[in-house]
């Protein structure tokens, strides 16, 4: 199957290495130099217009099909006369992601009154302040919504959602690794285009969590709330021990928002009783003080110290104007939601009325009839000549035009179909993400896409396919090897056992056919005293044996292995008279081994052969002699 890349060009891995690294550069040691990387700089040939770049970029295949995708085709594909491949089902959902963006990009001025009331109030930070550490400008200024501190690590970085601007570290939200590409928090994973409410506080803004009965709460609010903590600290979900707060504490009423709802902490002095939300205080810049960090305020929650404005060590004017930005920032809320409630019921009356909607309720896009023309006119374009070539296998010979047109007609449809719910599937995100960057084209600029350069990537690829299955063979082989290596192990072990201490090899062989009549308590004891070469003769087990025969009695097990035992008694004893005397003459024998201590013999030391050559040369007498001694 080929495809025609002059099409809808792909970018591979390059091979030319040359250009950007030498042997010299890979060799060269001492003191740190400036680096010496051949770095091309970015630049557009002057024969080149920047529209034919945005062009060939917006003909690139950018959608990678994964396993719900292939799963489709194949149902799709059964029983059919026009198979569809997976390289072109790339093509057509990248060319529809293309045609949605334009979409977007004329009716950017269809859209709900909500949205935009929101997020005017909720940028203009100065005016209500904020809760969820989001600022205007750039990102560096940015700070944790857990922890409020904007100083990151290596091994904690602050991570953005992708959906809601959140910035978060990876301890404060519970980001074991950091995923390549697009990043969601929990709310916008689960629920992004619909609010979320935090059971402890009337914020909708911020990092939230689930709790173990499907509620949300912001991991500020589990954070600073005495009675509730996180079920897995390292994951920081879910959240519990909501049954531990008391009813007290929901009854409270927060001085700062003057709103009785969720559950408030209290000022930290002993002798104030002002009762706040976490969000709240956040908002505020009351006095929140983390002594050992996030994960020192998760195993003691009284290294978490909260003051009010009062007591507070927080200058008091500031406070108190952040305090005035909290209820400013709640009263035009309320008037705000009264408003959106009201532009939504209006819109979706229209929406209802409304004949030609691009999206629904829920911010699912509805593919017009243009969508599915495009995507047939593009098949019809890629089909093959034949069954072997063309992403568009078998066209022509098994049915005739008007049948294979039908086909393409109907999975045009149903692929438009497809890709609306797979963006409702995605809470209405894109399938790819775009990177309008002009240096992304510059592989398509330079040319790194003609068949030459391809059939040569694709050789690369094979030589890494080649010796990635080397490594995989090496890798089994090693495997191999350490197994075989703790076999010989375990085996050399058992031999310096039997050898170092023989009884206790005989005892084991005896216990071991004794223990057939059944087990009880007392002979698992034995056997474990044995193991631990507790008995160094045969009287000395035989003695612990007869001491614990009332015990062993009590059970027909255990007296039919204390009689078992006591028949192999003179066996045993005979055993160790051998051993005995084998050890005395400085010999043992064992059915797989022998270690000879007898008498050596001394042999005369020959002295350093340094000067001897390869190959002495010997006389006529010599090779006499070595004839005669050789027949």
């Amino acid at each position: 199957m080929h495809l025609h890349f002059e099409y809808y060009p792909r970018n591979i891995i390059p091979v030319n290495l040359a250009g950007c690294y030498s042997c010299s550069d890979l060799m060269t040691t001492g003191p740190t130099q400036a680096s010496r990387t051949n770095l091309r700089p970015f630049t557009i040939p002057k024969d080149v217009k920047i529209e034919d770049v945005i062009n060939l970029k917006k003909r690139q295949v950018e959608y990678d099909h994964d396993e719900q995708d292939e799963l489709w085709l194949e149902e799709k594909n059964h029983g059919k006369i026009a198979i569809i491949s997976p390289e072109l089902f790339e093509i057509l959902i990248t060319q529809l992601e293309n045609d949605w963006d334009q979409l977007e990009l004329a009716m950017s001025t269809v859209s709900g009154g909500e949205e935009k009331a929101e997020l005017t109030l909720r940028n203009n930070t100065e005016k209500y302040g904020d809760d969820d550490g989001i600022v205007q400008g750039s990102v560096y200024d940015q700070r944790c919504a857990v922890c409020n501190d904007s100083d990151c690590t290596n091994s904690n970085a602050i991570v953005f959602c992708d959906g809601c601007d959140i910035a978060a570290h990876q301890e404060c939200y519970g980001v074991a690794f950091i995923p390549e590409g697009e990043w969601l928090c929990r709310k916008c994973m689960l629920s992004r285009n619909h609010p979320v409410d935090c059971v402890f506080c009337p914020s909708k803004t911020g990092a939230f969590k689930q709790l173990d009965n499907s509620l949300w709460s912001h991991v500020v609010c589990a954070l600073w709330i005495p009675e509730v903590y996180f079920a897995n600290p390292i994951y920081m979900e879910p959240i519990e021990g909501i049954a531990f707060i008391p009813k007290n504490r929901w009854k409270l009423t927060c001085y700062i928002c003057k709103q009785k709802v969720g559950a408030c902490i209290q000022c930290g002095n002993k002798n104030c009783f002002q009762a706040y939300h976490v969000t709240c205080a956040k908002r505020a810049g009351l006095h929140m003080e983390l002594l050992y960090g996030v994960q020192g305020g998760i195993q003691n929650k009284s290294s978490l110290i909260s003051y009010c404005d009062r007591h507070g060590q927080v200058d008091a004017l500031v406070v108190r104007a952040g305090i005035e930005k909290t209820r400013r920032y709640y009263r035009d809320m309320k008037v705000l939601r009264a408003h959106n409630a009201q532009a939504a019921k209006t819109q979706q009356a229209a929406n209802r009325m409304n004949l030609f909607r691009w999206k629904t309720d829920g911010g699912t896009p509805i593919a017009p009839q243009s969508f599915a023309d495009r995507v047939y006119k593009t098949i019809m374009e890629l089909r093959g000549a034949s069954s072997d070539r063309g992403p568009l296998r078998g066209l022509g010979f098994e049915a005739s035009a008007a049948q294979i047109e039908s086909e393409i007609r109907s999975f045009s449809h149903d692929i438009c179909k497809y890709w609306c719910l797979k963006r409702e599937h995605k809470k209405g995100a894109p399938l790819i993400r775009k990177n309008n960057n002009l240096m992304s084209t510059s592989s398509i600029i330079y040319g790194s896409n003609s068949p030459e350069e391809v059939g040569d990537k694709l050789e690369f690829a094979a030589v890494l396919l080649q010796d990635l299955d080397r490594v995989i063979q090496l890798s089994s082989l090693t495997v191999d090897r350490q197994e075989t290596a703790e076999k010989i192990s375990e085996v050399n072990l058992e031999v310096r056992g039997g050898v170092a201490f023989p009884i206790q090899a005989i005892l084991t062989e005896v216990l071991a056919r004794a223990s057939s009549a059944g087990k009880t308590a007392v002979t698992t004891e034995i056997e474990n005293r044995n193991k631990n070469y507790k008995y160094e003769t045969v009287d000395s087990f035989w003695t612990d044996i007869h001491e614990r025969k009332p015990q062993l009695y009590k059970s027909r097990a255990g007296r039919k292995w204390y009689n078992s035992i006591y028949e192999q008694l003179d066996r045993l004893r005979g055993a160790e008279t051998s051993v005995k005397n084998e050890l005395s003459r400085g010999r043992i024998q064992l059915p797989f081994a022998r270690f000879d201590h007898g008498e050596y013999v001394l042999r005369p030391d020959m002295g350093l052969m340094d000067e001897l050559s390869d190959v002495e040369e010997m006389d006529v007498e010599e090779e006499k002699k070595l004839r005669e001694f050789l027949q």
